[in-house]
């Protein structure tokens, strides 16, 4: 007899004579399925689990057992049927017993199976909610943290409605302050033209006169040029930090639009849209100042050089 149930069993199917064929084949069958839960659970440890192969063999074991019923009920007939005495009779009610017993326990071992599976698809689900509503819990704090920083870029607007004044009030009086030196010269260079007849020393106080007074026009000049460039860097400086918190809370507007708070997301859009406004204004008053600017310096330069020909 060979070792091998599988093959003991290929040899039994193969012979086709033997009447009791299918009783050696369910003896080999019951070897085989043996080692082969043998085989699973010296894979697995000692301690239970919830091992998808083993529950797999588990419904195995119970499909197979539950086909024994059938021999289970024709054994005891049988064994009174060849007289087999009552020792006999009695160990296979025996082990009639067993396997009903084992046939009772796989089944026990099936449902649990199916109560483990559904209590476990019921803690993925949760698990799953677990996430979701975590993630959305950090999405709302960061909502709010972005929501609680609008004092902030409101005082920042008003930080830059402030340099704005101070920018077009300083650029306003150098405009005048160098409209009125041109004036000067202008008035200064047609007064020397009607006294060319006047003695050279005069007109060398003259000359020493008015290029004392340029060099004061010169000096404020370059003052307010100055001036005009610390204010351009400033602004430049403002508007793109106010920039960058608009497209912040342009974000969070798209991102409030579902939110209950109705409120929170109309005083944003008011803010983006003063903040949109006044950058807007600011780029006017910038554009037109250095316009002013610099035609004030072409003229004052034309000036300058006509001076110096004459």
């Amino acid at each position: 007899m060979t070792d091998d149930p599988c093959a003991a069993i290929r040899a039994i199917v193969g012979n086709g004579t033997d009447p009791l064929a299918a009783l050696r084949v369910l003896r080999h069958a019951i070897i085989w399925s043996a080692a082969t839960v043998a085989a699973a659970l010296s894979g697995s440890g000692d301690e239970p689990g919830t091992d998808d192969a083993a529950l797999e063999l588990v419904i195995a074991v119970d499909d197979a057992v539950a086909e024994a019923d059938l021999l289970v009920d024709v054994v005891p007939r049988l064994a009174d049927h060849a007289l087999a005495g009552v020792r006999v009779t009695e160990y296979l009610r025996r082990q009639i017993d067993a396997l009903v017993s084992l046939s009772d326990q796989v089944a026990a071992a099936g449902h649990e199976y199916e109560a483990v599976r559904d209590v476990e698809a019921e803690l993925i689900a949760s698990g799953a909610e677990h996430d979701r509503l975590t993630a959305r819990l950090a999405e709302l704090t960061r909502l709010r943290e972005l929501a609680d920083s609008l004092p902030e870029l409101r005082d920042m607007h008003d930080e830059l409605t402030r340099r704005e004044s101070a920018m077009l009030a300083e650029t306003d009086a150098a405009e005048a302050a160098l409209l009125a030196t041109a004036e000067r010269v202008g008035a200064l260079s047609a007064e020397r033209l009607s006294r060319l007849g006047t003695s050279t020393a005069e007109a060398l106080t003259r000359l020493r006169d008015t290029e004392s007074r340029w060099a004061a026009v010169a000096a404020q000049f370059a003052d307010a040029e100055r001036k005009v460039t610390k204010l351009r860097d400033e602004y430049l400086v403002l508007s793109a930090a106010l920039r960058a918190h608009a497209e912040v809370d342009a974000d969070l507007t798209a991102r409030l639009d579902g939110a209950e708070r109705g409120s929170v997301t109309d005083r944003v859009r008011t803010v983006l849209a003063d903040v949109q406004s006044l950058l807007d204004q600011v780029d006017t008053a910038l554009g037109d100042t250095l316009a002013r600017y610099d035609r004030i310096n072409a003229e004052a330069h034309r000036e300058l050089h006509w001076r110096e020909d004459s």
